[in-house]
């Protein structure tokens, strides 16, 4: 408890206690029973309440289904660390996965395009967009492949 802790954010000082004070200087540790005897008050953040309403701690009866709509797919990189295995590494408390903009898109070329693909010679292809014949015959197939070699694929025929 005469711990002294550091925000690794803002590398302010607290100190432990059991209760908080008026000026928010002190960090409460949540121990196992701590989290136990909090968990029947806390609200089921994933379905609704009976009458349709976000569930609170006091929410009784048979829960709803929440419905989730996807707005548009992101795609990110490799979700954690290999450091996460080796220890304690403050640094990975700012660790955000990368996320690719709409080139990880999954796309299909259009038949303008595929027309295009079909007047230059496929070996050719390749060699001048760096993409592997194999991919390009999926295209001229109609099957999707990756918005950024879709990409590729127009530069090198402009």
């Amino acid at each position: 408890m005469k711990a002294d802790c550091i925000n690794v954010h803002d590398k302010s000082h607290h100190s432990l206690a059991f209760t908080q004070t008026p000026q928010f200087d002190k960090v409460i540790p949540q121990t196992f029973g701590y989290i136990l005897r909090l968990y029947p008050f806390h609200p089921e953040s994933k379905s609704f309440a009976p009458d349709g309403s976000p569930c609170t701690a006091d929410t009784r009866g048979v829960l709803q289904r929440m419905h989730v709509t996807a707005m548009r797919a992101r795609y990110i990189g490799k979700e954690t660390d290999r450091k996460w295995e080796h220890g304690d590494d403050f640094s990975l408390l700012a660790f955000k996965p990368a996320e690719f903009d709409d080139l990880g898109q999954i796309v299909k070329a259009d038949a303008g395009l595929i027309e295009r693909i079909r007047g230059v010679p496929i070996k050719s292809l390749v060699r001048m967009a760096n993409v592997d014949r194999n991919t390009i015959r999926k295209v001229l197939r109609g099957a999707s492949v990756r918005g950024s070699t879709i990409q590729r694929i127009v530069a090198t025929l402009q």
